[in-house]
């Protein structure tokens, strides 16, 4: 089993705040982390929840993703 760690911020939704994340991917796939880095820096100046950016990088990256 790989893992993943990574820090990154998105935008809250209701107030446009910006709210600082930390995701741990797991898979048993290896992932360039320049990929990861890439995808949740694509991420950084959209609006969503929690709940949306775990699900987005979980299916971006077929993954199990926890996100805190």
């Amino acid at each position: 089993m790989n893992k993943y760690t990574v820090h990154f911020t998105c935008l809250c939704p209701n107030d446009n705040e910006t709210i600082s994340y930390k995701t741990i991917i797991e898979t048993t796939q290896m992932i360039m982390v320049e990929d990861i880095n890439d995808y949740v820096f694509s991420l950084s100046k959209d609006k969503m929840y929690q709940e949306d950016v775990t699900e987005k990088i979980a299916t971006k990256f077929k993954s199990s993703v926890t996100t805190f």
